[in-house]
C-alpha cells in the first residue's frame, strides 16, 4: 500500500541528494571510541522481547514493563541509569495527551468542522497537523475522525518530512546528537 509514495519520497530524496552533494566523495571516518557491543546486555534483551510482546498484547502491559524493569534492575542497573528517560516522558506525554486532546470539545468541534470525510481535506490536515504535533501523534488523533487509514498513512508520512517536529524519529535523532547547530543544518 505504501510503495508508490515509497518510490515518490526516494526518488526526491535522490534529486535533492544530488543537488546537495554535488559529486564530492563522501570520506568515511573510523570512530575513536568505537562502542564495543555488551553480549550478555544484547542476549538478555533478547530473551525478554518475546516475552514482552507476548505480555503487551494480552493487555497485560503494567506486568511486561515491571518485569522488564524488574530484571534489568537486577542484572544491569548501570543500563538503566543510561536510559534517556526524559524522552521517554515526552513521548508518552505526547500520546496519553493526543488521546486526550482529540476528545475535548473544541478539538472535537474544530476537527469535525474541517470535514475529514473528504480525502483531500484528511490528507492537508494530516501534513500540517504533523508540523505541529508530529507525525504519529497525528495518526492517533485523525484515526478519531476517519476510517482512511490508507490517506492518514500518507498524510503523516509525508507530514514527516516536513518541519523537524513533523516525525518523532527526528525529535530522537537531534536530541541523540547533542548538536545544537543540526536543527539548523536538518532544515
Amino acid at each position: 500500500m505504501m510503495l508508490p509514495l515509497a518510490l515518490i519520497l526516494i526518488t526526491i530524496l535522490l534529486l535533492f541528494t544530488s543537488f546537495m552533494f554535488n559529486g564530492q566523495k563522501i570520506e568515511l571516518r573510523e570512530e575513536i571510541d568505537a562502542h564495543r557491543v555488551n553480549e550478555k546486555l544484547f542476549y538478555l534483551s533478547l530473551m525478554l522481547y518475546l516475552p514482552f510482546l507476548i505480555l503487551m498484547n494480552m493487555r497485560h502491559t503494567e506486568f511486561a514493563t515491571l518485569l522488564v524493569f524488574t530484571i534489568f534492575l537486577i542484572r544491569s542497573p548501570s543500563t538503566l541509569l543510561r536510559i534517556d528517560w526524559g524522552l521517554i516522558l515526552i513521548l508518552t506525554l505526547m500520546f496519553v495527551d493526543m488521546r486526550l486532546i482529540s476528545q475535548h470539545p473544541a478539538v472535537n468541534s474544530l476537527l469535525a468542522g474541517l470535514m475529514l470525510d473528504d480525502s483531500r481535506r484528511l490528507y492537508v490536515a494530516g501534513i500540517a497537523l504533523s508540523q505541529l504535533v508530529s507525525n504519529v501523534p497525528t495518526a492517533i488523533l485523525l484515526a478519531d475522525y476517519s476510517n482512511d487509514w490508507k490517506m492518514i498513512a500518507y498524510a503523516v508520512n509525508i507530514g514527516g518530512s516536513g518541519f523537524i517536529l513533523g516525525s518523532l524519529a527526528n525529535l530522537i535523532a537531534l536530541r541523540l546528537a547533542r548538536d545544537g547547530k543540526a536543527w539548523l543544518m536538518f532544515h
